[in-house]
């Protein structure tokens, strides 16, 4: 029976070694350049092992020429991830639950995978190629940006914490907003947005920037709190500010 006991435990061990020494596989030398460059090779081996990429939380990557990002799903306890100024195309960071900022900018990325991605709270993809977005399962979100994209339509339904939404030099022509009680900044500028915007139900507005579309009107009545109002080159032509009492810069 010790012979049995000393055996297991030998093979638990060995099992535990194997577990520690496990290395991950990075597709792209540059990306794997990238993350050595940040120290998270701990042990100087050139390598980085699992228990390593499981032990960070937070990693920006500077302006590096990577095109794939595979391998980084092994950073399995990353809450804080972002990178500009690369050759990304397609992003996966499919399950990736413990994400919560997300900033993937000034690259050429045209889809990504966050599904499971269910923890978000900032999502930024400034400057890509993005033509489609699905979003709806992420009701954490506080941020969110999009601007300078090629997005043709947007749908922001019941998002209950959200507060920033930047959509700006898109060529959006359908854009729907509802469900968003703590909205404080909409930042639409440049796309072909056209209608009507009734902005009543966003009482914590404070900054509403639409310059160069084809709205016809914007309904701001009561919006006590609204300081910035900015619609140059749209096709209003009367504005009622009936209950703007912060109104500072008033633009149209």
């Amino acid at each position: 029976m010790l012979y049995k006991f000393l055996f297991g435990c030998v093979l638990l061990s060995l099992g535990l070694s194997c577990a520690e020494a496990q290395v991950v596989h990075f597709p792209d030398p540059h990306f794997k350049e990238a993350l050595i460059r940040k120290k998270i090779d701990t042990n100087n081996d050139g390598e980085i092992q699992l228990s390593e990429a499981k032990k960070v939380t937070i990693l920006y990557l500077e302006d590096t020429p990577f095109s794939s990002m595979e391998g980084l799903k092994s950073f399995s306890n990353l809450e804080e991830f972002g990178t500009y100024k690369n050759r990304i195309r397609q992003v996966d960071l499919q399950g990736m639950i413990s994400l919560k900022r997300l900033y993937l900018v000034g690259s050429d990325i045209e889809s990504l995978n966050i599904k499971g991605c269910t923890n978000l709270e900032h999502l930024s993809m400034t400057g890509n190629r993005l033509t489609d977005i699905d979003i709806s399962a992420f009701k954490k979100l506080t941020e969110l940006s999009l601007d300078y994209n090629q997005l043709t339509k947007m749908e922001i339904n019941n998002y209950p914490e959200l507060k920033v939404i930047n959509l700006s030099e898109n060529t959006i022509s359908d854009l729907k907003i509802s469900g968003c009680p703590k909205l404080e900044s909409l930042r639409i500028r440049k796309n072909r947005i056209t209608g009507n915007l009734h902005l009543t139900e966003f009482p914590q507005l404070t900054i509403f920037e639409a310059d160069h579309n084809l709205l016809s009107s914007a309904d701001i009545r009561g919006l006590k709190k609204l300081t910035t109002f900015s619609c140059l080159y749209c096709n209003i032509t009367t504005l009622n500010l009936s209950g703007t009492e912060s109104l500072v810069d008033l633009i149209w």
